[in-house]
């Protein structure tokens, strides 16, 4: 196993595509080279993960705004809930790189379950903003209203899959770690991104109207 040098991203990079070239170099009939180890394992891992996820998010993202669509059939009910999604995931991704962590197969998931996690909190409050649009004209004390019924269930909610991802961080191995205590960190900053970013939005719209 190679050991890491923090000086240089490309060291294990530049000996495992060395290796590979010679291996591919002409021999004699009869003769062949085979490269194998754990750190050709973990190079391909991440390799394999870094295209996995320049695929799979963008496919995510685009499945989660046909699904919004669907269901709110407006123009909002799918910029919105994907601002939302999209700052929870940058802010825990960049997070996690300032930290010094390198994404591995295990916590390259986190983009797609932070996806799923922190929408079903702003559609509950958007939903509600649309449904209350015509009982409750006056944007503020529509929010408030919004806010006041949905801050204590959805707190409760939030912090009980940010205690089940967190459990996670007894694990034996640092990748599933990583994964559990960055999942439940994303999950609470959804929280508090959807109970700030997404009002002070919806505090200059108003809401479509029901059909």
């Amino acid at each position: 196993e190679l050991e890491d040098r923090e000086d240089d991203d490309g060291y294990r990079a530049r000996i495992v595509e060395g290796l590979r070239a010679m291996q591919a170099e002409p021999r004699p009939q009869g003769v062949a080279v085979h490269v194998t180890g754990i750190t050709l394992q973990k190079y391909d891992t991440a390799r394999l993960a870094r295209r996995d996820r320049k695929v799979m998010l963008p496919l995510s993202v685009l499945m989660l705004a046909v699904a919004l669509a669907v269901v709110t059939r407006s123009v909002a009910g799918v910029l919105l809930p994907l601002l939302v999604t999209g700052v929870t995931v940058i802010l825990t991704l960049g997070l996690y790189a300032a930290m010094g962590f390198r994404v591995n197969v295990i916590t390259s998931l986190l983009p797609a379950l932070l996806l799923v996690l922190s929408v079903t909190t702003v559609i509950h409050l958007f939903e509600e903003w649309v449904a209350l649009g015509a009982e409750i004209p006056n944007r503020s004390q529509r929010l408030r209203r919004i806010l006041g019924f949905f801050a204590a269930p959805c707190f409760m909610t939030s912090l009980t899959t940010a205690i089940g991802l967190g459990s996670l961080a007894v694990s034996d191995l640092p990748a599933v770690r990583l994964f559990g205590l960055f999942g439940a960190f994303g999950v609470m900053l959804s929280f508090a991104v959807n109970f700030t970013l997404l009002p002070a939005v919806l505090s200059l719209l108003d809401p479509p109207a029901r059909r």
